[in-house]
């Protein structure tokens, strides 16, 4: 069994800090506004460059409500990009949804993705949206763009999802599966005895 990979999901320096002495191995770094994640401020983005050593992954997500963007919120998505590879940031987490609401949307993906390199890039829970994350996983492993998706296989909870999870990593085994949704310090030894992924969110 490979050792469990830990990426703690924190909205401040305070709470990376407290990642960092909690074991983790990287961060996710989101900011909230009105109660859902969004991309964080890019101040916030610095102080936890400054103060932590381990891996730090940053939410690109302009707005709430919807992961389906404009034009507008693409140039936002890029500007925040660009920021990113200047601070020396490990990676990023995002993610494009069509506006049937059904499919991801690879073109902006794509673009994003294009923007973000060389740093490891990551689809977000977006995929669990779709009416297929199976084959949405499948799709971004053929852009040769995205390390990783971030899901619960189409699930509220990783529990409810393991099926759909054991069938991304086998039909998109390039992918880097990290699971997340109901995923804590208490059970993930649980879930990594269950599925081929050794890379957890919480």
């Amino acid at each position: 069994m490979s050792r469990i990979i830990r990426e703690a999901f924190v909205t401040s320096t305070e709470e990376a800090i407290h990642a960092q002495n909690d074991g983790a191995d990287r961060v996710l770094l989101a900011g909230v506004s009105q109660e859902e994640n969004v991309t964080p401020d890019l101040s916030t983005i610095a102080r936890v460059v400054q103060e932590i050593s381990i891996d730090i992954k940053v939410l690109i997500q302009p707005k709430v409500g919807s992961f389906v963007y404009h034009s507008s919120d693409i140039n936002q998505m890029l500007d925040e990009i660009e920021f990113c590879k200047s601070q020396g940031i490990y990676g990023v987490a995002l993610g494009c949804i069509n506006t049937d609401g059904e499919t991801l949307n690879l073109k902006q993906i794509t673009q994003l993705a294009h923007k973000a390199a060389p740093l490891h890039i990551t689809v977000h829970r977006a995929i669990d949206l779709c009416k297929d994350p199976v084959q949405e996983a499948l799709n971004l492993q053929k852009t040769g763009l995205i390390h990783s998706v971030l899901s619960s296989g189409g699930s509220p909870t990783l529990e409810d999802g393991l099926t759909t999870i054991q069938l991304m990593t086998t039909h998109a085994p390039d992918l880097s599966i990290i699971a997340t949704g109901g995923v804590n310090k208490h059970n993930v030894a649980h879930f990594n005895q269950h599925i081929v992924t050794n890379e957890f969110s919480y």
